[in-house]
């Protein structure tokens, strides 16, 4: 794949959340493509973060900062803005909706399937602390095997 395309592949991405339409990921990305949630300890589909994501803050919009495009990938720097209305569905369990806006700094980083064109595999990551203290909410607990399994309510 040229820089261009690749350029184009994940400025789509970023299009299709906003748009909120998270068919449009199988025109970016393959089907089953993985993303590594570093933040969270935690290893999803693609979609499936983009829909936690679109769930939890249904109005959130995402910002291209910057893209670094390479022969096999890129990097994005974005921001997100969102409110919370939404359960925020993480491996320690949902967080319920705090009505709270955040806006949030990520570094985004994807690798392509050459022969398909589309997305294999990212990296998303951010402060965990940063989005927790918007919510007002103390953050996640570091281990998941120590973590309350379930609905848990964050102490409010």
């Amino acid at each position: 794949m040229t820089p261009r395309e690749i350029e184009a592949v994940v400025r789509g991405l970023y299009q299709s959340f906003n748009l909120k339409d998270l068919d449009r990921f199988d025109a970016v990305a393959l089907s089953g493509a993985a993303l590594e949630w570093p933040p969270f300890h935690l290893n999803v589909g693609l979609r499936e973060a983009w829909g936690i994501w679109a769930t939890a803050f249904p109005d959130a919009q995402v910002e291209l900062q910057s893209l670094s495009v390479t022969e096999r990938g890129a990097v994005a720097e974005i921001v997100g803005r969102g409110t919370h209305t939404g359960p925020l569905r993480l491996p320690t369990g949902d967080v319920r909706p705090t009505h709270r806006a955040v806006t949030l700094r990520l570094v985004d980083t994807f690798e392509m399937d050459e022969a398909e064109e589309k997305i294999a595999r990212g990296q998303s990551d951010f402060d965990v602390g940063a989005l927790f203290a918007q919510l007002g909410l103390p953050p996640p607990h570091p281990h998941r095997s120590e973590a309350p399994q379930g609905e848990f309510h964050w102490g409010y």
